[in-house]
């Protein structure tokens, strides 16, 4: 496959796991904020305050099926790859996971942070005591943290890639 067609085949990926997790954060906003707070600029999460416990345990209880799913997700891209080319290699394998999991950074930035979260900003996003302040129009803050993505998107990518070919190897 020509890099083209990888980096394609990566971005009709990436737009799959992006919406996905896009609904599954609006659901999780919808049940309850709170439960992405670490997602919140830093004046917001001071004037809001910690995480409560019974937050905490609702939150890893909601990122357990998302992560399945993204993981799913993921897997179903690699196994389409491994159809086309015949076996993965690193460079196809690499190229495809980095273009997926960038296209989710971006997904996240432009979809829900910029468009949701501080153009239309939804009431149900609004964390309780913090409506009108500043962060919910700090565009730098979460474009530092898509900047921050793209460096873990990269990282993530090369151990997605080590699991793939290991697993490719095993069978």
């Amino acid at each position: 496959m020509s890099v083209m067609q990888l980096i394609q085949l990566g971005l009709l990926w990436g737009t799959v796991f992006g919406v996905v997790f896009s609904i599954a954060m609006l659901i999780i906003g919808r049940v309850n904020a709170e439960m992405i707070l670490n997602d919140y600029p830093p004046d917001i999460r001071a004037k809001f305050g910690p995480m409560s416990e019974k937050t905490r345990k609702q939150a890893n209880l909601a990122s357990l099926p998302l992560l399945a799913t993204l993981g799913l997700i993921v897997v179903l891209g690699l196994g389409q790859l491994r159809n086309l080319t015949g076996e993965l290699t690193f460079v196809n394998t690499f190229i495809v996971t980095t273009t997926i999991f960038q296209v989710w950074n971006l997904i996240d930035l432009v979809l829900l942070d910029w468009f949701l979260l501080m153009t239309l900003k939804p009431r149900f996003m609004i964390l309780p005591g913090t409506e009108g302040m500043a962060g919910y129009s700090n565009y730098g803050f979460h474009f530092h943290k898509f900047l921050n993505g793209t460096v873990f998107t990269l990282i993530l990518s090369v151990i997605v890639t080590a699991i793939a070919l290991g697993v490719e190897i095993a069978l």
